[in-house]
């Protein structure tokens, strides 16, 4: 009876719990009054929106199971050494040097994701990212080289190895269709070196410099 009676009360929670998820709460708040730079007489010109730690920091509603309130909820990830940032639209993209992932923040549809792999080996030090038309081009101090893929994270190119040494930053030139590799292993002397690639729809040139 007791067997029967404890199947039929989680049965009923199971039941009651279906469908219910927790409420939806916003990821930006309204401060008043605001935080602005620089500070009253001086006309601001920065105001602070929000600080993300990663994917708490998207406050996405999660279903209310039988599992989370016995167990408590699954953990999130958050960052551990934030190294650069970019973004686009809503998409959010993250180097997290310690933690050896490139994270993906979506500020509308709330979803998160971490790429932990490129050139089908784990990460380094990712050190610095930017965004070249459909792709994520992100550059690993400890691998030495830039890693090019897609916003699914499925590898598309790997830009330097061999000729860079500690690449420590990648940007990207859309007027001149450029990538611009800064390398901090250099020691002596300025080097420009200029080779151009074709990536899938997207044809540049890379140029590293010191």
């Amino acid at each position: 009876m007791k067997t029967t009676s404890t199947f039929i009360i989680s049965a009923s929670l199971a039941s009651l719990l279906a469908g219910c998820t927790e409420p939806v709460k916003p990821i930006f708040q309204t401060h008043s009054p605001p935080i602005e730079w620089p500070s009253p007489p001086d006309q601001p010109r920065i105001r602070y929106i929000v600080s993300l730690s990663g994917q708490a920091s998207l406050k996405k509603p999660r279903p209310i199971t039988l599992k989370s309130i016995l167990a408590g909820p699954e953990p999130t990830i958050g960052f551990s050494t934030p190294m650069s940032v970019t973004a686009r639209g809503d998409d959010v993209i993250v180097c997290d040097g310690q933690g050896g992932a490139v994270h993906h923040l979506n500020l509308q549809t709330r979803d998160f994701y971490s790429i932990t792999r490129a050139g089908n080996e784990p990460f380094g030090w990712p050190i610095d990212v930017t965004l070249a038309g459909p792709y994520i081009a992100v550059a690993d101090s400890k691998r030495a080289a830039v890693f090019v893929m897609n916003f699914a994270g499925q590898d598309i190119r790997t830009i330097g190895h061999g000729a860079l040494i500690r690449p420590s930053s990648v940007s990207w030139s859309e007027s001149r269709r450029e990538f611009w590799v800064l390398d901090a292993g250099l020691v002596s002397g300025a080097r420009v070196l200029a080779n151009s690639i074709t990536l899938p729809g997207l044809s540049v040139t890379i140029r590293w410099v010191r």
